[in-house]
């Protein structure tokens, strides 16, 4: 087992009324709670180095909003599939690139145009996923028509691209 080794620090007043604030699970006292902020920050700089770890730090922390989110959404007796969709999505995207540039990682051209290959294909099944969504004049959302309305300028811009390609 690792050694303890004591350590001492001033804060401000205002760093001190906020880590009494802060809630950590089993940490109650400012030690316990400095420890655990030790280790968050520990987790956050090691789980960059692989897209498991990044992606796990990155659901950790958008946890409590999507908590808030999910309960807003069960009072409400609300869904929304966008919202849904990118909340899953972003925390992935954010991983690949995060891990994409570690510092391990040697930013070579094959390197980058492996990178652009995958952004590109988690791009397009966003816009996929979405595109989905519009088929109907409603999807399930906060507001049905919320892709619906958007969907003519994308359509036209889809049209404009295949017209370009022929």
């Amino acid at each position: 087992m690792a050694k303890n080794v004591p350590l001492s620090v001033r804060v401000s007043e205002e760093d001190a009324e906020f880590i009494a604030r802060l809630q950590f699970t089993g940490a109650t006292t400012p030690s316990d709670k400095i420890r655990a902020m030790i280790g968050e920050a520990r987790r956050r700089h090691e789980g960059v180095q692989d897209f498991e770890g990044a992606l796990s730090m990155l659901e950790d922390m958008l946890a409590p909003v999507l908590r808030r989110l999910q309960n807003a959404e069960m009072e409400q007796r609300l869904h929304s599939e966008l919202l849904s969709h990118v909340a899953h999505w972003l925390p992935e995207l954010v991983a690949l690139l995060l891990t994409s540039f570690s510092s391990t990682k040697r930013l070579e051209r094959e390197h980058l145009q492996d990178l652009e290959s995958e952004l590109a294909d988690r791009v397009f099944r966003l816009i996929e996923d979405v595109l989905r969504m519009g088929i109907t004049r409603e999807c399930r959302g906060y507001d049905p028509a919320v892709v619906a309305r958007r969907m003519d300028p994308v359509l036209e811009l889809a049209a404009l691209a295949r017209a370009s390609r022929q």
